[in-house]
């Protein structure tokens, strides 16, 4: 009986994991805007909207629910989240994951509430004086985003009104060897093809072996190994990938709305085989600084933001969330793939299979990208 009530947890959070991994996937499509190189992090956002979720009920929360995360009950988002900031801990210095609340004294926060985010998402909570001090308070929240990130974002906020009373802030921050690493005098200049016919040279990374590879008449999709320190390059199962996927006969925007509203991202990941594939993409950087209230708001998720929101799950008195801010940047070199994020909200209250031919990938124009950890995706961005 023990054998099949563990069997059915395994099975429990095996389904949980893909549905996250799915909401998380849109949520960063539709952080992205049209025709600019960007990058940004669902799993930070995310994790700012499960920190949020958790202090609210009713129709505020199901709107969370319901536009953010698929209508998966937040119990379940919630131990998801859970799972993930242990395993990430526990990894080592390749990926590093930080969150911390800071508080305006004599607000009365719910007691119930700090414990329950603790023990959630391990974030805990410190006294500031945003009224007094707005500009310290602002130069402590990006030291602590500075140090989470390793000094690759150091100024998430320039400034935050007197009015604010709770901030919560995550930051995440990896840094990965490509298994294979790319060798520099193979990096060429190459032709990369704008969608308005215009043609750029960009520095083209080149090789040949064994990869993640699918493609059909709309895109197609290479998934290339990621290592960190520690784990042997003689173990062919990796925890982390970096992918590209490049539209065929479209342009991205059009396959962005293709895998938003009638793609899964886990099948999608699912059908890729491994082979040998002869492949090359851009080195390239870039970085992201995303007002994610008007893209939840696109989304539907408004009433958190309406003056009078009932945020008294969080702390007493009549608050409204003020904003979600996110910044995020990224490295991609022959030797591996650096990125980092970090997320804010701030809020208010007032009183209170192979083939014999060896395929050919060429990201040579517009593509979409990002960073996985077992179908999970951490990162997701576009370069245009």
């Amino acid at each position: 009986m023990k054998i099949i009530f563990f069997c059915v947890a395994l099975c429990a959070l095996a389904v949980a994991d893909i549905k996250v991994n799915e909401a998380l996937f849109h949520l960063s499509l539709n952080l992205l805007d049209k025709n600019e190189t960007q990058i940004n992090s669902p799993f930070s956002v995310a994790l700012a909207l499960a920190t949020i979720n958790e202090g609210v009920t009713d129709d505020v929360s199901q709107e969370i629910t319901d536009k953010a995360f698929q209508s998966l009950n937040k119990e379940i988002v919630n131990a998801w989240f859970k799972n993930k900031i242990t395993l990430f801990k526990d990894q080592g210095p390749h990926i590093a994951i930080a969150a911390a609340n800071f508080v305006q004294k004599g607000l009365k926060v719910s007691p119930t509430y700090l414990k329950s985010i603790q023990a959630l998402f391990q974030c805990p909570t410190q006294e500031v004086d945003f009224r007094g001090h707005p500009e310290a308070q602002v130069s402590q929240i990006n030291k602590f985003v500075s140090n989470a990130t390793q000094g690759h974002i150091n100024q998430l906020v320039t400034r935050l009104p007197r009015q604010t009373t709770f901030v919560n802030v995550n930051a995440l921050f990896t840094e990965l060897s490509f298994k294979s690493q790319f060798w520099k005098q193979d990096t060429k200049e190459a032709d990369f093809y704008n969608e308005d016919g215009s043609v750029r040279k960009v520095e083209m990374m080149k090789k040949e072996e064994s990869a993640l590879f699918s493609e059909n008449a709309e895109f197609a999709f290479l998934g290339a190994n990621l290592n960190y320190d520690g784990g042997s390059p003689m173990n062919f199962v990796f925890e982390y990938t970096f992918f590209v996927i490049v539209p065929k006969n479209q342009t991205l925007e059009s396959l962005k709305n293709q895998l938003t509203f009638n793609g899964s991202f886990s099948k999608l990941y699912q059908a890729a085989g491994r082979r040998k594939v002869d492949y090359a993409f851009p080195k390239f950087k870039a970085e992201s600084s995303v007002n994610v209230k008007e893209k939840l708001e696109k989304l539907g998720i408004k009433k958190v933001f309406e003056a009078g929101a009932d945020l008294s799950g969080i702390a007493e008195g009549v608050g409204h969330l003020d904003g979600i801010i996110h910044k995020a940047m990224i490295d991609v070199n022959e030797k591996g793939v650096t990125a980092a994020a970090a997320s804010m909200s701030s809020m208010m209250f007032l009183s209170a299979n192979y083939a014999t031919d060896i395929p050919v990938f060429r990201a040579d124009r517009p593509f979409l990208y990002g960073i996985v950890h077992e179908g999970l995706p951490l990162f997701v961005g576009q370069v245009y």
